[in-house]
Order: structure tokens, then C-alpha cells, then sequence
């Protein structure tokens, strides 16, 4: 049996979806999560950039999207510069049930052994998963790509799938694309390859 492969974007507040994706008639401001329930009708999976802490409790984060959605937060170490962890934690507990995760994601940036140490309490403590992308991760793949070679994208999942169904101990597994071009209908694309593929 296939794993079921979670899709989402790197934030849902891309300025460059609007008019494409976001309907036109509807406010641009950056603070107006109303994009979050947007897209959350079309993917199931997002992962919460850092910055988007700045200021935001994420209280109606979880109000905005559907019973299947995962949250997955990147973790930097300017995260725990604006927030002590016991408020980062009180501010992650509203995710839940639909927190799955928390990332490591910047090679250029290393997190320093005690940041580290202080986000994996904070996983735990939390009962989600640590991922550090700078060593590799089996069930999570984040794809700098603006997926407009389909082709292309097509390799990815098949090298991404042998890997973690290689070593899976879920059936499940979360693909995150980033890129500064990324369109989403190019992301629905490759959703539904993903879909023809049997994920």
C-alpha cells in the first residue's frame, strides 16, 4: 500500500497569489487569515514560516482550516528571540490536534546545540515530531522548486517515496514546496500527479 503523501506551500500569505488564486475582489492585507481558509480548501498541509510569529498567536489558525489539515512549524532561532518557549509552547498548543511537527529547515543558518535542545523539549513536550532537514528527513521532503517541469517533480517523489516508505514506520509523508515563483495552480498540478500516481 501507498503512503499518503500531505501537500502544502511554505505560507499561504503569498502577495503574488492574489488575483490567480485568491480572488481578486477580497482584502490584501497581510494580517487577514482569510487566506489561510482559502487555502486550506485546496491543500492539506502548510509549513508556518518563522516570521509569521511576529505578532500573531495563531489563535484562529485552527478555526480556519478542515479536520484533515497539518500545520508543520519551521523553527529558527529568532523564533525563540521574539517568544520565551513557554510562550511558544502556549501558542503551539492551539494547533493542536493538527500540529504534526516542527522543522529544521536552514542549512546557512545552523541552530545553535542549545536552541536545538530547547526546540526538541518543546516537541516533546508537545507529542510531535522533530524534523531537521539539514540532516535528511524519511517522511518530509521540502522542495525549493516552482514546479513548472512536471517531468521533473515526477523524479522527486518517486526518489522521495522509495525513501521514506523504505523506512516508514507511518503511512504517511508530507511534501512542502517552496519557491519565490511558485504558482498555485502549479502546486494543484502536481497535487494532482500526486493523485495519479496514487498518493
Amino acid at each position: 500500500m501507498k503512503q499518503a503523501i500531505h501537500l502544502g506551500a511554505y505560507g499561504w500569505r503569498h502577495q503574488h497569489w492574489s488575483g490567480t488564486f485568491y480572488p481578486p475582489e477580497l482584502p490584501l492585507d497581510d494580517d487577514e487569515d482569510w487566506r489561510l481558509s482559502y487555502y486550506s480548501n485546496e491543500f492539506n498541509a502548510v509549513l508556518v514560516p518563522a516570521d509569521y510569529w511576529q505578532g500573531d498567536d495563531c489563535g484562529d489558525w485552527l478555526d480556519s482550516v478542515h479536520s484533515d489539515f497539518r500545520f508543520f512549524v519551521e523553527c529558527r532561532a529568532s523564533l525563540l528571540e521574539q517568544r520565551s518557549p513557554a510562550d511558544l509552547s502556549e501558542a503551539l498548543q492551539k494547533l493542536q490536534p493538527q500540529l504534526s511537527a516542527l522543522v529544521f529547515l536552514d542549512k546557512n543558518l545552523p541552530m545553535p546545540a542549545a536552541l536545538k535542545k530547547t526546540f526538541a523539549r518543546l516537541a516533546d513536550s508537545l507529542g510531535i515530531a522533530l524534523f531537521d532537514m539539514t540532516a535528511g528527513c524519511a517522511h518530509f521532503a521540502f522542495i525549493e522548486d516552482d514546479l513548472s517541469d512536471l517531468r521533473a517533480s515526477r523524479k522527486t517523489v518517486e526518489q522521495f517515496a522509495a525513501q521514506s516508505q523504505g523506512g516508514a514506520a507511518s503511512n504517511e509523508a508530507t511534501i512542502i514546496v517552496d519557491h519565490a515563483q511558485l504558482r498555485a495552480s502549479d502546486l494543484g498540478k502536481f497535487r494532482a500527479m500526486l493523485e495519479i500516481m496514487g498518493f
